[in-house]
């Protein structure tokens, strides 16, 4: 209130009578507003690793479900800066972050992780490094062109772990594409050399296009990855308990399962010890 006041003494001063009652407008009414969404209320996201067109989509979808159990909005960050500005600056609520991602915030954070996506009964995925059967030569002499979905950032790190002593930063550039299956489809229609992939996306391509994917040909693949995480902040679980439920329970109705569908899961499961001790190990290649 003492900014209130400030602004209030300023605005005797006739030369400014407009300005100032904008400002007043703002301070009475916007700040309060915002008082009513504290940051502990919030459920933030970022991942690099999962395919988002709309994030205004997302947002709204999570913001309606939210609102239903416990008050609590939705906040995506398609920037991996923008969104640990935001982290650092408010270290409470929920986070919903890749299961890399995590193991570099836990400690600066003193986050706790809760729960783990599933997709088909399984926490973990591969991503599959493909070509066109007539790459004969791997790395070929050219430099390769590799179509992948998520940040380059993070298909690089791929690369690095799964063909590192066969691939140089030199031997390739990333083509950026919104989804798996676009990555895959590029090498079909010419677009790129190589695409990197989930199994799942693979199996996809096998039902869709049987002839683009009896043309390819498997490269290296990556280590099991555990899928998204959702944490909090350390000792203050009970807090959020509530809502860690209706996160486990999201599966067992058509909404949270649409609504899972969006982060390419199909539910969640709660972390268990040899689970935590999974996740905190680092990966070779930085995964």
């Amino acid at each position: 209130m003492l900014g209130i006041a400030r602004v209030s003494t300023r605005c005797k001063n006739p030369g400014l009578p407009s300005r100032c009652r904008r400002w007043l407008w703002f301070l009475l009414w916007v700040i309060p507003l915002w008082a009513q969404q504290p940051v502990e209320k919030t459920v933030y996201f970022y991942s690099s690793e999962t395919n988002i067109n709309n994030f205004s989509l997302l947002k709204s979808e999570f913001d309606t479900w939210l609102q239903a159990h416990g008050g609590f909005r939705f906040q995506p960050f398609s920037e991996k800066g923008q969104f640990e500005l935001q982290l650092h600056a408010n270290p409470t609520g929920v986070f919903l972050v890749s299961s890399r991602h995590f193991r570099d915030l836990r400690r600066d954070l003193d986050l706790e992780p809760v729960l783990v996506g599933s997709f088909r009964g399984r926490s973990t995925y591969k991503k599959i490094l493909i070509t066109r059967k007539e790459v004969t030569e791997f790395p070929p002499k050219k430099r390769l062109i590799i179509a992948s979905a998520g940040s380059e950032e993070y298909a690089r790190t791929l690369l690095k772990q799964m063909a590192g002593d066969r691939l140089t930063p030199d031997d390739f550039r990333i083509l950026t594409v919104p989804k798996d299956i676009d990555a895959l489809m590029s090498v079909g229609f010419g677009m790129a050399d190589a695409a990197l992939a989930t199994e799942r996306s693979l199996e996809k391509l096998a039902d869709l296009n049987p002839t683009l994917y009896r043309g390819t040909v498997k490269q290296a693949e990556s280590e099991e990855v555990m899928l998204p995480i959702v944490a909090v902040k350390a000792g203050r679980v009970s807090e959020t308990r509530a809502l860690i439920q209706q996160f486990e329970v999201m599966s067992d109705q058509a909404e949270g399962r649409r609504k899972l569908k969006l982060l390419g899961l199909d539910g969640w499961t709660p972390l268990t010890e040899s689970g935590r001790r999974k996740l905190y190990q680092k990966k070779r290649g930085g995964l």
